[in-house]
């Protein structure tokens, strides 16, 4: 992990919104779907921030759709969504397929 400046000054982002930033980007450059972050104590320590400004930023990319909080176990990384749009003439097993993706339909 890289060394990451949070800026302190006035009328920068607010700090929570700098560490999602800098996460965010490591996530995606970094990480794999499904590996484990650190601990929200030891990324406190990291940005030298409280645990509920690393909390906010950690909010931020689950919103967002990068990470998942599992309580008691940690902050996995999500799969990344697949953009599919559907309409009439779609065929979805299909498309799919020509992808690689393997769909499987349970009732």
């Amino acid at each position: 992990m890289s060394i990451q400046l949070i800026k302190r000054s006035h009328g920068s982002l607010p700090i929570y919104l700098q560490i999602s930033e800098v996460l965010g980007q490591e996530v995606r450059d970094l990480y794999k779907a499904g590996d484990k972050l650190p601990s929200e104590g030891d990324l406190a320590v990291r940005f030298n921030v409280n645990r509920h400004t690393l909390r906010r930023a950690i909010d931020v990319l689950i919103t967002d759709g990068l990470l998942m909080r599992r309580h008691g176990k940690g902050i996995y990384v999500l799969s990344p969504a697949i953009d599919y749009s559907i309409n009439s003439q779609t065929r979805l097993l299909k498309r799919w397929k020509t992808r690689g993706k393997l769909l499987v339909v349970t009732s």
